[in-house]
């Protein structure tokens, strides 16, 4: 393996532990606005992404999803990390692709998603009111 991929990884580990250790210690103490994905408060952001990781709460997904589009590198790194915790999934998705790539990883974790979704859906027993009988 290139030397390149090894110095890549060994950075990689340190930021992902700080950023979740900054999500972890960030989130405990937000005073204020209520934690959740859509707060304005980054602190408040973090906290609940820090509980739906700790909980390994899929309803968390869509929303996380949807942060791998943000412009923000850092959304993107907490999103993906988020995600890899609560899935154990990856999708060939990296924070510094270009925006094409990035796209491209999105849009395959919204198919999982999707087909996630249909995959429990099919798998739900059939009431009467549900085949109109």
């Amino acid at each position: 393996m290139p030397i390149h991929h090894y110095c890549r990884v060994s950075l990689l580990k340190p930021v992902l532990l700080l950023a979740v250790t900054g999500l972890l210690m960030g989130g405990c103490s937000v005073q204020g606005e209520e934690p959740s994905l859509t707060a304005s408060d980054p602190q408040a952001q973090n906290s609940w992404i820090a509980h739906a990781v700790e909980a390994r709460d899929m309803s968390a997904a869509p929303g996380l999803i949807e942060l791998l589009d943000s412009s923000d590198p850092a959304e993107r790194l907490v999103a993906i990390g988020a995600l890899r915790s609560i899935t154990g999934e990856n999708h060939g998705y990296r924070i510094a692709d270009p925006p094409t790539v990035r796209a491209a990883a999105a849009d395959r974790w919204e198919a999982w998603w999707i087909e996630r979704i249909e995959k429990a859906d099919q798998s739900q027993p059939r009431t009467e009111a549900d085949t109109g009988s």
